[in-house]
C-alpha cells in the first residue's frame, strides 16, 4: 500500500457512527472516501505534469535563443567577411562554418520537437 491511497483506520475514524447504520451507506461511504484519495492523487499528478511543462517551456526559450545567436553569428561572419574585415585565404571555411551551423540548427529542431511532443511522434 502506497502512502497516497488513505489508511483502513483513516477511513473508519471518518466515517459517521449515525450515518454508518446500514451496510449500504457504510459502502456508499467506504467510496466517497476512496474518491477522495484518488483525487489528491490526481493533484500530484497534475502538480508534476505542470512542473514538466514549466521546464519544457524554460528549455525550449533557452534552445530559441541559442538558435537566434547562432544565426546572428553567421550574419555578422557573412557581413564582415563581404565587407573585407575579415579575409580568409580559403573561402571555404565560411562556407564550413555556415554549414556546420546549419546542421546544428536542424538537429536541434529535430531533437525539440521529438522530445517535447513525444504524444506526436512516438519512438518505436
Amino acid at each position: 500500500m502506497t502512502s497516497l491511497e488513505p489508511k483502513p483506520e483513516d477511513i473508519v475514524a471518518k466515517l459517521d457512527s449515525s450515518v454508518a447504520d446500514t451496510e449500504e451507506n457504510a459502502i456508499e461511504n467506504w467510496y466517497s472516501i476512496l474518491q477522495k484519495g484518488s483525487k489528491e492523487t490526481e493533484s500530484i499528478e497534475e502538480k508534476e505534469n505542470k512542473s514538466i511543462i514549466e521546464m519544457r517551456d524554460r528549455w525550449s526559450n533557452w534552445i530559441l535563443f541559442l538558435i537566434v545567436l547562432i544565426v546572428v553569428f553567421d550574419m555578422l561572419l557573412v557581413m564582415l567577411v563581404g565587407n573585407g574585415t575579415f579575409s580568409f585565404t580559403n573561402t571555404s571555411i565560411v562556407i564550413a562554418v555556415i554549414t556546420d551551423n546549419f546542421l546544428k540548427i536542424v538537429g536541434l529542431g529535430y531533437l525539440i520537437t521529438t522530445e517535447i511532443f513525444k504524444k506526436i511522434y512516438p519512438r518505436k
